[in-house]
């Protein structure tokens, strides 16, 4: 059996943790990418350092 785990954060150091990031703006979903794709270093790259 698997487990998952939900993590809300700003921080860059937090974030690099998952395999999948989920980007809101305004309380909508705006963006997904999956560890390994081009769009995720650029969203971890947006949040905040820390």
């Amino acid at each position: 059996m698997g487990a998952s785990l939900l993590i809300c954060t700003h921080l860059r150091r937090e974030a690099a943790l998952a395999d999948r990031l989920l980007l809101l703006e305004e309380g909508r979903l705006v963006g997904e990418h999956r560890r390994g794709e081009a769009g995720f270093a650029a969203a971890l790259a947006a949040l905040r350092p820390g």
